[in-house]
């Protein structure tokens, strides 16, 4: 990745919301929870920090796109809420590519399609750093049907184009098999720890009757 980063603070004028792939990953894990009978859990979170202004409850890593900002990282967490980030409780880290580009001796048609590159490669960076984030999220994570994840983060992480990563390769992958250009049934399992059969069962709960294939 080729990402630098710095500490910010909000103005008065700052908006920031979830990106729109880390907005469906914690989708996603708010449904484990629920799915999980954490329910009641998810309510009374906000009574334990959401009063807190004083100490760093939240830690989140954003991008600047478009006039506002967007969460990339740190918001895997139940106790993490949109609605509570200010900077009296939140440590910010705003990231940007830290690839140059040389102008000198350039057209401005070539110096257009450099630029697309690096803001391409940047965009890339982003969705592999929010697949990382939410893998390191649901690793520890201590839920009686995780499972339930499964078939929208596969359906994600095979959508060509849009949010497909090479970080399933560089992880899960084995130089002896074919590239991995999704998360695998297998190594979800593995990553949570729980047995394939089990992730079928879990998502045959919420209505999935999927059976995944690979290997």
């Amino acid at each position: 990745m080729k990402l630098s980063a710095k500490t910010i603070s909000l103005n008065s004028n700052s908006i920031v919301k979830l990106h729109p792939l880390a907005s469906r990953l914690h989708q996603v894990l708010i449904k484990a929870y629920i799915s999980s009978d954490k329910s009641t859990y998810l309510k009374n979170v906000p009574n334990y920090f959401g009063s807190r202004v004083d100490i760093p409850i939240h830690n989140i890593s954003v991008i600047f796109k478009d006039g506002l900002y967007e969460i990339i990282g740190g918001c895997f967490s139940p106790i993490f809420d949109l609605n509570d980030i200010s900077n009296e409780n939140t440590v910010i880290l705003s990231y940007t590519t830290s690839q140059g580009h040389d102008t000198k001796n350039k057209t401005d048609e070539q110096v257009k399609r450099v630029k697309k590159r690096i803001q391409d490669k940047f965009d890339q960076d982003v969705i592999d750093f929010i697949y990382m984030d939410y893998i390191r999220a649901i690793s520890i994570l201590s839920l009686s049907k995780p499972g339930v994840m499964y078939s929208e983060i596969r359906e994600l992480s095979q959508a060509k184009g849009k949010y497909s990563s090479a970080v399933w390769n560089e992880i899960f992958g084995n130089e002896d098999e074919s590239p991995i250009n999704y998360l695998s049934q297998k190594d979800f399992s593995m990553l949570i720890d729980k047995t394939r059969g089990t992730v079928n069962n879990h998502n045959k709960l919420k209505g999935f009757t999927y059976q995944a294939k690979d290997s």
